[in-house]
């Protein structure tokens, strides 16, 4: 079975990406982790939302930085998932049974002066997605991708 993913890199822009990331595991077991991705978006000042899967959560920001920025946020908390670097995540809840029910809880995290530096593409999908309210003001559209499901 196939899914969709949505990129951390932009189409025509090598030098800009969002900031995307994924743990495992059930709150109770990784609230640390979580807690650390969390202070990493706010130093950063990056918008971001925050959202259930079937095993874990993802974390994906609107706010556009440098490669080299990403590369740098990137080095700070890589060694919390073993996949990382994280270029790519799901987008749609189609790997485990009943995900459906949870995919959409979410927590939305604004910064006002973000909104300059965030994709409009990438607010309109989480908006639509998720039913939450981000702004954007630059016109970069993330990289999207079908690729199989991984067996687990």
């Amino acid at each position: 079975m196939n899914t969709r993913g949505i990129c951390c890199s932009i189409q025509d822009q090598p030098n800009q990406r969002f900031f995307l990331f994924e743990l495992d595991g059930a709150m109770s077991e990784i609230h640390e982790d979580v807690e650390t991705i969390i202070c990493l978006y706010i130093k950063n000042k990056l918008e971001f939302l925050m959202h259930r899967t079937g095993k874990g959560f993802h974390f994906i920001s609107p706010t556009l930085i440098s490669k080299e920025k990403w590369k740098e946020m990137m080095q700070k908390v890589h060694y919390l998932n073993k996949k990382c670097p994280m270029t790519t995540l799901r987008w749609i809840p189609n790997k485990y049974p009943n995900e459906r029910d949870i995919w959409f809880i979410s927590k939305q995290y604004y910064f006002p002066p973000a909104e300059q530096f965030n994709s409009i593409e990438m607010c309109n999908l989480l908006n639509h997605s998720f039913e939450v309210d981000f702004k954007g003001s630059i016109n970069a559209a993330p990289k999207q991708v079908i690729y199989p499901l991984p067996d687990e």
